[in-house]
C-alpha cells in the first residue's frame, strides 16, 4: 500500500513535467466546460470538463500524435553507398 506522502510526491512529479500546447489546451477546455456546466446546468458539459481537467493534470496522452510520437516527421537516413554518381554533359 502506497503512503500518502509517496502518492503526493508522484502527483507533484507529474505536474512538473513539461507542459505542451495540447496540455494547456486541455486545461483551458476543462475550465471552460466546467464553467458552462455550472452556468447552464449541463451535466454532460461538466463531465466533459472534468475529463479534460483530468487529462491535463495527469498529462495523459490521448491524441494520436502524442501516443505514437508522430507529431513531427521522423528523419530518414540515406545510405551514401547506394548513390550512383551522376555525370553531366555540357550542351552548346
Amino acid at each position: 500500500m502506497m503512503s500518502t506522502f509517496t502518492a503526493m510526491k508522484n502527483v507533484i512529479t507529474i505536474l512538473k513535467e513539461p507542459w505542451s500546447f495540447y496540455r494547456w489546451l486541455r486545461l483551458a477546455l476543462g475550465f471552460y466546460f466546467i464553467y458552462e456546466s455550472v452556468n447552464h446546468s449541463h451535466l454532460v458539459a461538466g463531465l466533459f470538463g472534468a475529463l479534460m481537467l483530468y487529462q491535463a493534470v495527469v498529462n495523459s496522452k490521448y491524441l494520436p500524435c502524442e501516443m505514437y510520437g508522430t507529431c513531427a516527421p521522423t528523419p530518414t537516413k540515406t545510405d551514401s553507398d547506394h548513390l550512383d554518381e551522376i555525370t553531366y554533359e555540357e550542351v552548346k
